[in-house]
């Protein structure tokens, strides 16, 4: 007696010529697997003789016994377990030649199969498909060497030309063309116009990035100390080890301007003179001159430069008067540096 539908045997439910019909299917289906040629020192295993229990019997009949074009489920009583047999050369047809007109790559993986099956014995290999040489580039790799090659050259005349160069500034409320390229990074050399902040010297790509910056940029003056003031001009000194980022942002915006400039981020052996004029908005930019802290030659002054919009205001000759006044306070003598 079984208390589930699981257990119920699967002869249940049908009639017994259904019953007879199916055995008899099974019947000539175990036959046919005996009927296999199999190696005499591994027999088959009989599962009539096998110390299975009624129970296991039982819970083998879940799984239903289903035939697909001819193979026994491995799950079904009576299923024999049949050991794989040992491929040899012997059992394994010839290969077709070159000159057969069933030749195909089909039959080319058929003859390379043959070769790993029977190494003992070498079978050349016969393809149509043609085989290239190791060092022979494929027809893709010279596609992307002529791209490549050409987006260099492309990339190469962009970064030349003077028409992606940096042309025009923004400074301030003053728009001034450019004479020389300075080494701003290159993101913004390539466009036409750069945003410049008047009062601390930081760069920027477009007038948007620029306002926003200006509405929470605290600096209105140079940093450093003020050590001349008359009416509205001032001269603010300024350490290049101390303010280094400041000061390298003055050397990269000078160059745009002086020609033979090299000094452009190496500024901590220097200090800087920030001359200025005072508004209401802040003090601007006039120009500006440099001296070394020690110099061997006692220069007072190595680089020189005023704004072009401050130009022919005699700006200029009083900023080197300036450094004459400083060189008579420290006691020394000495001049500006040849050639300015």
């Amino acid at each position: 007696m079984h208390y589930a539908a699981s257990g119920c045997p699967l002869a249940h439910g049908k009639t017994p010529e259904e019953c007879k019909s199916r055995r008899d299917e099974l019947d000539q289906l175990k036959q046919g697997h005996q009927q296999t040629k199999v190696p005499s020192e591994m027999p088959l295993l009989d599962t009539s003789k096998s110390g299975v229990s009624t129970r296991n019997q039982t819970q083998q009949q879940k799984v239903r016994d289903t035939s697909v074009d001819g193979l026994v489920n491995p799950n079904s009583s009576s299923f024999s377990c049949i050991p794989p047999m040992k491929r040899t050369r012997k059992d394994l047809p010839p290969p077709l030649k070159e000159s057969s007109p069933l030749m195909s790559p089909d039959v080319a993986r058929f003859n390379t199969m043959y070769n790993v099956l029977s190494p003992c014995s070498p079978i050349s290999l016969s393809c149509n498909v043609e085989v290239k040489a190791d060092n022979e580039p494929s027809i893709e790799v010279a596609l992307f060497k002529e791209a490549q090659s050409k987006m260099k050259q492309k990339i190469d005349d962009i970064s030349t030309s003077k028409s992606y160069q940096l042309k025009v500034i923004q400074f301030g409320r003053h728009e001034i063309d450019t004479w020389y390229s300075s080494p701003y990074p290159s993101v913004y050399t390539q466009v036409p116009k750069i945003y410049i902040c008047e009062f601390c010297l930081k760069y920027f790509r477009t007038g948007d990035t620029l306002s926003r910056h200006m509405s929470c940029c605290m600096r209105r003056h140079p940093p450093g100390g003020e050590i001349y003031r008359s009416g509205k001009i001032s001269v603010f000194e300024v350490d290049g080890e101390k303010h280094k980022l400041y000061c390298q942002n003055l050397c990269l915006l000078a160059k745009l301007f002086l020609d033979h400039k090299t000094l452009y981020f190496d500024v901590e052996p220097f200090l800087f003179y920030i001359m200025t004029e005072y508004s209401t908005s802040g003090c601007h930019l006039i120009g500006y001159f440099s001296k070394e802290k020690h110099s061997a030659q006692n220069y007072n002054l190595s680089c020189i430069l005023t704004m072009p919009h401050y130009m022919r205001q005699g700006f200029g000759r009083m900023m080197i008067d300036f450094s004459y006044h400083l060189t008579k306070l420290e006691g020394k003598t000495g001049s500006p540096e040849r050639p300015l």
